[in-house]
């Protein structure tokens, strides 16, 4: 039997992946698209500066390495921050044992495909992924009387200061 197949047989045919982020919140969607006018970092522009730094010549610099284990270091510490804020918030959801509180959700929430090119860029959108489920929580206790406007607020400043850094730290490489 003959083979039909176009590809040669030393070359394997290039497999490509299809990867989307659903974000019910505005907060996460701010920080997810960024703004290049106003120069408002989001993870679009991290991923772009990211995909220029493989893609030359100075990612076999010694200060380049430095500088992605440095990043690295920062997504994971965020993300265990992230992490220990739901922890604690999600105490709060399961306050009153016989009453069950949903999340808050968008009804028709945004779906953005995720074409990043760089491992960080992933870990940046698990980082607003991680936001969007934080911030749907606190909404959540807002909306029943668990927390004070006052603190949401205080918490968006945190959250937004923690992936902006990260994401400004791109450019200093």
């Amino acid at each position: 039997m003959k083979s039909t197949s176009t590809h040669s047989s030393t070359s394997a045919p290039r497999l490509k992946g299809e990867y989307t982020i659903t974000l019910h919140t505005r907060f996460a969607q701010a920080l997810f698209l960024g703004d290049w006018k106003r120069k408002r970092m989001g993870l679009l522009q991290f991923a772009e500066q990211l995909k220029q730094i493989y893609q030359s010549n100075s990612l076999n610099e010694a200060a380049t390495q430095i500088q992605l284990a440095a990043i690295n270091h920062e997504l994971e510490a965020a993300e265990r921050q992230l992490q220990t804020w739901r922890h604690h918030y999600e105490q709060l959801l399961q306050r009153h044992p016989n009453i069950q509180l949903g999340l808050v959700k968008n009804d028709e929430p945004t779906i953005f495909p995720l074409r990043l090119g760089t491992p960080e860029a992933f870990k940046g959108a698990y980082l607003i992924a991680a936001v969007d489920n934080l911030v749907r929580i606190l909404l959540t206790l807002e909306n029943v009387g668990l927390l004070l406007v006052t603190t949401r607020n205080t918490l968006y400043v945190s959250i937004t200061d923690i992936v902006k850094k990260i994401f400004t730290d791109a450019y200093k490489i």
